[in-house]
C-alpha cells in the first residue's frame, strides 16, 4: 500500500524546492513571463503562506500554496504534482 501524506513544509528543503522549480518551468511554457505571477521560494516560506507537500513513501510528490490576503481572503499560488510520481 502506498503511503501519502500531506504536510506543511519550508519551500526550501532541496526535495521541494525541485518540484517548485519543475512547477516554473512548465508555467513558462503554457504562458509568456509577464503573465507568470510566480512567488520565489523565500516568499512562498514568509508568513501568510501556507506551503503544503504532498508526500509518497516519504518522496516529494506535490505541492500547494495558499496566500493568505487577511482572514477573509486567500490566493492559490501553487499546485503540482510531479509526472512521473
Amino acid at each position: 500500500m502506498t503511503a501519502v501524506a500531506i504536510v506543511r513544509e519550508d519551500p526550501r528543503r532541496p526535495d521541494v524546492a525541485r518540484l517548485v522549480r519543475d512547477l516554473d518551468a512548465y508555467m513558462a511554457t503554457l504562458y509568456p513571463a509577464e503573465s507568470n505571477h510566480l512567488l520565489d521560494l523565500d516568499t512562498l516560506a514568509a508568513d501568510g503562506v501556507v506551503f503544503l507537500v504532498a508526500r509518497l513513501d516519504g518522496a516529494a510528490a506535490g505541492c500547494a500554496a495558499l496566500l493568505c490576503h487577511d482572514a477573509d481572503f486567500g490566493e492559490i499560488k501553487r499546485v503540482w504534482v510531479d509526472p512521473a510520481r
